[in-house]
């Protein structure tokens, strides 16, 4: 599989620390699940965007999946943007897509076996993560883990990207 990450947008401390709120977002490209690549760089600055990495093997991933899925058909008419990393080794491709069906998840899944892009973002963070990339680029939030409830955050902050003029530009 082939993998680009791009630091060029990274401070040094970002790069060590991993993006924190404020933080410019950093650009990917990886393979989907199904087949094509996800090209971050195409789609930043264009519309809010959450980012989730996960894994099939995550029980809190899957637990908080549903809850994705759910604003993501919500506010997808919107502008809004979701995509999912999946960290799954090769071996696990196909209870990943099994999975992915099961949880109707409709967003895209990018594969992310060597965890490159999720070390871009935050090195050594635990699964469920969360990104939401506003329209300006930059990190308006970010959790790790889930607890029933925690989807309540991410649903502020869309709204909130939303309200501030961050909606799909064109």
């Amino acid at each position: 599989m082939n993998y680009v990450v791009r630091w060029d947008t990274a401070s040094e401390e970002a790069k060590k620390d991993g993006l924190g709120l404020g933080s410019p977002a950093m650009t990917f490209t990886a393979p989907l699940l199904g087949g094509g690549t996800f090209d971050f760089a195409k789609a930043l600055g264009q519309a809010p965007t959450v980012i989730v990495f996960w894994a099939s093997w995550c029980k809190p991933c899957i637990k908080e999946a549903p809850h994705l899925v759910q604003l993501y058909e919500e506010y997808k008419g919107q502008g809004v943007e979701f995509i999912a990393v999946s960290i799954d080794e090769p071996d696990d491709r196909g209870t990943l897509e099994t999975l992915v069906a099961d949880l109707k998840i409709s967003y895209p899944v990018a594969l992310d076996p060597e965890g490159e892009v999720l070390a871009l973002y935050a090195q050594g963070a635990s699964i469920p993560l969360i990104f939401l990339i506003g329209a300006d680029g930059k990190v308006a939030y970010r959790h790790q883990n889930f607890t029933e409830g925690d989807e309540g955050d991410l649903e502020t902050a869309l709204k909130g990207a939303l309200a501030a003029g961050e909606g799909a530009k064109e």
